[in-house]
């Protein structure tokens, strides 16, 4: 329902069923806030799915089905890194990967991706690398072979380290139609095969990543998901900076920060490096500056040092001008 845009009717669906349901604790009522948490979590509510699950969390406890516990700490974590809210959201992962043999597979495998991204963002090269090779491992063990996703993380830390040549010999190993699915978690392939293309090709050959982020949009439009629509406008903003389509790129921006504005998305739009900061900073410029884009500048690093020559906007970020 929420996928085919029925968010309110889905949300009161599951609402009713909680609360008309007896034993708030039991598996059925646990399933049931897990499943309000994914629907808040994909329409881009990021305080309704940070409420809900702390509820799945505390009942979880409460009935000692720690199962559906690490589901929960996974919710919560997924918000405080959207968020930026990075140790909070380390916390969280951690509680889902020091129980790898309890968790769903699903919410470790993610798990894991939130703590190499969080060591990567911290300058921890090494121990994010280390982070892929723990559920590289945990894959041979289950199933004799890497998972896709696995190798779509290892690639996404190349990125985020600066390796291009290697993030992008990734690229040659995925099939040329993307599969017609619904996006869920934090690492999904082909948002990082588009954030490659993107980082690799936005200068010489744009339409390379054109192409993939079409299709990606079409299918967040199609499934009402705003959680990474945020991030497919954001990337198709970079690519139309990188043709000189200036307003365009900062209408596009724009669409992508109202959409965050709702449950304060930020690292959607640090991780995409420099070439996002340059140009939130020059909307900022143009004093079209809002609390939204002053709070995703402060996140990315050193944001004193990009702001030294703009003294005014960063006495209102309350920066050193450096």
């Amino acid at each position: 329902m929420q996928a085919s845009g029925q968010y309110q009717e889905a949300e009161r669906v599951l609402l009713d069923a909680f609360e008309n349901h007896t034993d708030k604790n039991d598996t059925f009522a646990l399933f049931v806030l897990q499943s309000l948490g994914f629907i808040y979590l994909n329409s881009g509510q990021l305080d309704k799915a940070r409420q809900i699950s702390q509820v799945l969390v505390q009942r979880s406890i409460h009935s000692g089905l720690a199962l559906m516990k690490l589901w929960g700490y996974w919710i919560l974590g997924l918000v405080c890194y959207y968020r930026n809210e990075l140790e909070a959201g380390r916390e969280y992962f951690t509680q889902v990967y020091e129980n790898r043999y309890i968790a769903h597979i699903s919410p470790f495998r993610d798990a894991v991706a939130g703590l190499a991204l969080l060591h990567q963002i911290k300058g921890e090269s090494t121990e994010a690398l280390q982070m892929v090779e723990t559920i590289s491992q945990f894959d041979l063990e289950q199933s004799g072979s890497e998972d896709n996703r696995t190798q779509s993380l290892r690639a996404r830390i190349m990125l985020l380290q600066g390796d291009l040549e290697n993030a992008g010999n990734w690229l040659h190993s995925l099939p040329e139609l993307i599969p017609d699915q619904p996006f869920m978690w934090l690492e999904e392939p082909n948002m990082t095969r588009a954030q490659i293309l993107v980082s690799k090709y936005r200068d010489t050959n744009p339409q390379l990543a054109v192409k993939i982020i079409d299709t990606l949009d079409e299918l967040a439009d199609r499934t009402h998901n705003t959680r990474f629509k945020i991030q497919i406008l954001a990337m198709r903003c970079l690519v139309l900076d990188a043709q000189g389509k200036t307003s365009e790129a900062e209408r596009v921006l724009g669409q992508a920060l109202d959409l965050a504005r709702l449950g304060g998305f930020m690292r959607v739009f640090v991780d995409l490096g420099k070439p996002m900061q340059a140009i939130l900073l020059r909307l900022a410029r143009k004093e079209h500056s809002t609390e939204m884009i002053r709070r995703i500048l402060t996140a990315f690093p050193d944001p004193g040092k990009e702001l030294a020559n703009n003294e005014g906007l960063a006495r209102s970020m309350q920066l050193p001008k450096s």
